[in-house]
């Protein structure tokens, strides 16, 4: 079982990826423990299909999750909000490249890993991985509804509007 990712909080991560010079990454939330084995971890993520990072992700098979803590309100933003197909995240934070992927400073932990099988349905993707190296930072640790609530004005609006407009995008997809 991981240290890292486990079902008792909903934390919040950005999943990171690059292939060549290409750089992705977005908040993900929907990550859940796969086995019990503590020799081989496993877990599963879900991504939109619609979401502009996922290709890198694909094609990489490899990916940084970086476990956000609760003094990165800025990274959320940054990750959560903007769109990567007219910003570049990656200019806006600190970040490290590493041999196994990128890791933005600061976070509360670190799991890098490999996508082992990809499985689709309408609107999402559904990645099984195999948790390769995890480590905890001993910063406290980001929880999505604690966040929410800690947004101001304009991130708060364009939260709302972004998690509105995906909604309607996703619900769209079974009329």
């Amino acid at each position: 079982m991981s240290k890292v990712v486990n079902d008792d909080d909903n934390k919040v991560f950005i999943i990171t990826s690059k292939i060549g010079d290409k750089k992705s990454g977005f908040v993900i939330t929907w990550i859940s423990e796969a086995s019990l084995n503590r020799k081989n971890p496993k877990i599963i993520m879900v991504v939109s299909n619609f979401n502009a990072g996922l290709s890198t992700l694909e094609k990489s098979h490899s990916f940084c999750l970086n476990l956000l803590s609760k003094d990165q309100l800025k990274e959320f933003y940054t990750f959560g909000v903007k769109s990567s197909t007219s910003f570049d995240k990656f200019a806006h934070v600190d970040h490290v490249v590493t041999g196994r992927g990128i890791e933005i400073k600061g976070c509360a932990g670190y799991v890098h890993g490999r996508i082992d099988d990809i499985f689709s349905t309408p609107d999402r993707k559904i990645l099984y991985c195999t948790i390769e190296e995890e480590r905890e930072t001993g910063r406290p640790q980001m929880i999505l509804n604690e966040v929410l609530g800690q947004l101001e004005e304009p991130w708060k609006s364009e939260l709302k509007l972004k998690f509105e407009r995906d909604s309607l995008r996703d619900e769209n997809q079974f009329l």
